[in-house]
């Protein structure tokens, strides 16, 4: 993650202030959100004489961003992702993708994976979907357990999350897009005729284009996006 004076970084979880201190020196206006009272006040004693530097006690998913977006620019965020709440983090950064520019996040290794997937493996799924449609993700690098003090019980992986201007495929229906995603995963064991039926008129299910004989995790990204647009039209 190359930072620069002008941008402003929002780190996740930052702890004691060891990503802090690094990020802070490249003279990028830095907000450190730390649920954590008692290290967002040792973060804040650390860091009192860095005039870049803010902390802010606060849970990062009610954390509001957008005060601290400059004009006509977004915002970069970076952070070491708690894995019991990772994926609640990477749609709250999703649904503010018009103010993030990009995020660079270590995560438990088994969600790189997962969001850096190909149509056809286990690890496809619902985040593979929505992120190949809105973000280019790409892997790192591996941190073995054996780094961390406590251990934990798996390995880890820093992703780049660059979020699109646009949607990578054009898009009728944002909302229905999702619900197709969650709908059709939401039973991946089973055939798309039994999800799609549930989302438009049994009598047009034979004009969709695509093969309603497939499972989910055959899908590419354009598939999905095509059959939410025409899944659409029957719903106005």
């Amino acid at each position: 993650m190359a930072v620069s004076p002008g941008d402003t970084v929002i780190e996740i979880g930052p702890g004691e202030g060891v990503l802090t201190e690094q990020l802070a020196h490249t003279g990028a206006q830095i907000v450190a959100v730390e649920k954590d009272r008692r290290l967002a006040d040792m973060c804040a004693e650390r860091f009192a004489a860095c005039e870049n530097v803010s902390v802010v006690s606060e849970d990062i998913l009610q954390f509001d961003m957008r005060p601290y977006v400059p004009p006509g620019k977004k915002v970069r965020v970076a952070g070491n992702v708690p894995y019991n709440i990772t994926s609640p983090i990477l749609f709250y950064l999703m649904e503010r993708r018009m103010v993030v520019a990009d995020a660079t996040l270590m995560v438990q290794k088994e969600v790189g994976e997962r969001l850096t997937s190909r149509p056809g493996t286990k690890s496809y799924g619902i985040p593979t979907v929505l992120f190949i449609e809105y973000a280019d993700v790409s892997r790192l690098f591996c941190v073995g357990k054996s780094n961390f003090f406590p251990q934990p019980a798996v390995d880890s992986m820093v992703v780049h999350i660059g979020f699109l201007e646009e949607p990578r495929y054009a898009l009728k229906d944002t909302e229905l897009f999702f619900r197709v995603v969650k709908a059709t995963f939401g039973k991946r064991r089973k055939m798309l005729r039994n999800t799609v039926k549930q989302l438009i008129p049994a009598e047009y299910m034979d004009t969709l284009s695509i093969d309603l004989s497939k499972r989910p995790e055959q899908l590419h990204v354009e598939e999905f996006v095509r059959l939410a647009n025409e899944i659409c039209l029957y719903m106005r």
